[in-house]
């Protein structure tokens, strides 16, 4: 770590300590070995991602649920896709709940995502009234379908997943 101090503008040492903790509690350094790299870190640094986001994808491919956890990983870079107008407010915290899933705003999102994609399928008219029935913001919702995009590409590239179609 001394290469980083030898920098134009060396990060402060505590920003480092920090980083070096994040890294070997995510499994990414191993303290045993001088910190050196583990196989997740490997991955991990091959992904230009917060490790954070990058573990998540990692296992997700690994344990074969790799499609909702690219919608959660890609969702939480983005605000929430439920709005809430001022004249309909109660209205529309109903409707985020009766998609709502185990008290859990991600899989909530994660349930109004793939509703938005069943009813995308079936044309505009249905992904208009699916988006105005749950108050979702369709802008969002496509931020999150690119976001997702990009992220089945880095772990296709790192071979996690096909290069091409579901995994």
């Amino acid at each position: 770590l001394e290469f980083l101090g030898m920098a134009i503008q060396p990060p402060e040492g505590s920003a480092v300590a920090a980083s070096v903790d994040l890294l070997r509690q995510i499994g990414a350094l191993d303290p045993a070995t001088d910190d050196s790299l583990t196989p997740l870190g490997y991955h991990l640094a091959t992904l230009p991602v917060d490790v954070r986001i990058g573990k998540l994808l990692i296992y997700g491919a690994i344990l074969g649920v790799v499609e909702p956890v690219l919608t959660i990983a890609a969702a939480m870079g983005f605000r929430s896709p439920f709005f809430s107008p001022i004249d309909k407010r109660d209205e529309a915290d109903k409707a985020r709940k009766a998609l709502g899933l185990a008290h859990s705003d991600i899989l909530t999102t994660l349930r109004a995502y793939d509703g938005w994609i069943e009813a995308k399928k079936r044309g505009r008219r249905e992904e208009s009234a699916y988006c105005q029935q749950h108050f979702l913001g369709r802008q969002t919702l496509e931020m999150i379908a690119e976001m997702r995009d990009q992220f089945r590409t880095l772990l296709a590239s790192i071979g996690f997943v096909p290069p091409t179609g579901r995994g």
